[in-house]
């Protein structure tokens, strides 16, 4: 790709997101812009390097690959080709959306194919691990991608994740990350009913 390529984007700078941008902007890896409906965060990460922009349209006109971490799929969708949203004035540059959020897995593979018939790959590159990885850059990233498009990002998951594993095709991450959540959850049940038992 072009060197252009390396202008990012970034919207969703939450509880998990602030941190993963700031350590993408921290690696040097090119100019990132970022958006979010809260101005606080943004603030912070302005303070750091970042370049607000003012709106979706925006961000879309200014940058190439575009990392998102919203609350779901309905968020995922509304952003990419909802009203205002980042492909909906058909004057975008971005060629790769990378979707960080944790999404319902037909949902992410069907707005792939309608992304791609604008031109535009979406990875599913859901996370794992707690807060403080997000903030060490110690995230699980499971990645689903064609390997050659997986090799092109992978540098800039390695900032925000220390294990960064290709699941296989779109939605993939996704099938992977909910079976993480389900031996979690399964975990923390065996652990409190040890507990119980334990007491009693």
């Amino acid at each position: 790709m072009k060197e252009s390529s390396n202008v990012l984007g970034f919207i969703g700078v939450g509880v998990m997101g602030e941190f993963m941008c700031a350590n993408l902007i921290r690696s040097g890896k090119g100019k990132v812009h970022v958006y979010d409906i809260q101005p606080e965060p943004v603030g912070r990460l302005q303070k750091m390097g970042a370049i607000a922009s003012g709106s979706l349209q925006q961000l879309a006109q200014d940058t190439d690959i575009v990392f998102l971490s919203l609350p779901s799929i309905s968020q995922v969708q509304e952003v990419c080709l909802g009203d205002g949203g980042l492909l909906s004035e058909g004057n975008s540059r971005i060629k790769f959306v990378v979707d960080m959020s944790t999404s319902d897995v037909a949902r992410t593979r069907e707005l792939a194919v309608a992304l791609q018939k604008q031109g535009v790959t979406l990875i599913d590159a859901p996370v794992a691990r707690m807060r403080q990885a997000a903030r060490d850059g110690t995230l699980l990233i499971t990645v689903g991608a064609e390997p050659d498009t997986f090799e092109m990002i992978k540098p800039y998951l390695e900032t925000m994740g220390s294990d960064i594993v290709l699941c296989g095709q779109t939605g993939c991450g996704q099938v992977v990350k909910i079976m993480n959540n389900m031996i979690v959850f399964m975990t923390v049940q065996a652990l409190a009913e040890s507990l119980v038992i334990g007491k009693r």
